[in-house]
């Protein structure tokens, strides 16, 4: 998430033109006739530079508290994950299953919302940690969307986390008699070579090389800051560095290619 005092040129493109890159100092002086003096703008992208960005005119200088900040950093994985989920859905519609699945959308778990217990499971849901976390996460969905969201609106965004267990999405579906079930729709972020690493310890470094604290790598995935730092420090042990640096330097982020709204 990010707020600008004095839009660069990158973010202004995305407002008024591809103009904006080549006149920069221009670009400035149209948001100053349209009496817009600040940018407000969420970059909600995965490790693989495929996102989205988002971009607010102001007509006041605005400067964010470390805590709205954070809190503009939520939306914005939520964002991202709902955007990798949308495109992931589109292309299944397109090539054919590599094995029937029986589940709506293919998903690999049916969550109860009532009784916070699976129902219907197959591949990687059917795993017992896998079901575990399911439940947990569904309950913390449940407090999240009660009253909660009206009278700690704050909580309930930490508590709603953007992911669960690095692997899925849990969306509201309706059978045929319109009772109302939590999918967990497999919806993983891209990530690159494993190089030795575990699933988990690619999309953790992934985001580290990002420059992205722990804590917020954590809300993005759906696992515990202590989880983080264990997968980070493994990592970069398999790896042969010492600090986030080193680890940028072997694996270099990749550049950003986003959609803009």
């Amino acid at each position: 998430m990010y707020d600008f005092q004095k839009p660069d040129s990158e973010w202004v493109d995305g407002l008024i033109g591809a103009g904006a890159r080549v006149f920069p100092m221009e670009s400035n002086l149209a948001l100053e006739k349209l009496r817009y003096v600040d940018l407000l703008g969420i970059l909600a992208s995965d490790p693989n530079g495929i996102g989205m960005r988002i971009t607010a005119p102001l007509s006041t200088r605005t400067q964010l508290l470390p805590k709205s900040r954070e809190q503009w950093q939520m939306l914005g994985a939520h964002i991202a994950a709902a955007y990798r989920l949308r495109r992931a859905l589109a292309t299944s519609r397109e090539r054919p299953s590599r094995q029937p699945n029986t589940l709506p959308h293919e998903a690999e778990a049916v969550v109860d919302p009532k009784r916070f217990r699976i129902i219907a499971a197959v591949d990687r849901g059917r795993e017992e940690s896998a079901a575990d976390c399911l439940r947990r996460a569904a309950r913390r969905i449940d407090r999240a969307r009660s009253t909660m969201r009206r009278e700690e609106p704050d909580e309930a965004l930490e508590t709603w986390r953007a992911l669960v267990c690095g692997r899925w999405s849990l969306v509201d579906w309706f059978d045929a008699d319109e009772r109302r079930f939590l999918l967990a729709l497999p919806n993983p972020p891209e990530v690159r070579d494993p190089r030795g690493l575990t699933e988990q310890e690619c999309q953790v470094v992934e985001y580290a090389v990002h420059g992205e604290p722990s804590k917020l790598i954590a809300y993005r995935l759906g696992l515990s800051q202590a989880r983080v730092s264990a997968l980070l420090r493994s990592a970069m042990k398999k790896l042969g560095v010492k600090n986030r640096a080193q680890l940028a330097q072997r694996i270099p982020p990749r550049p950003l290619a986003v959609a803009v709204a």
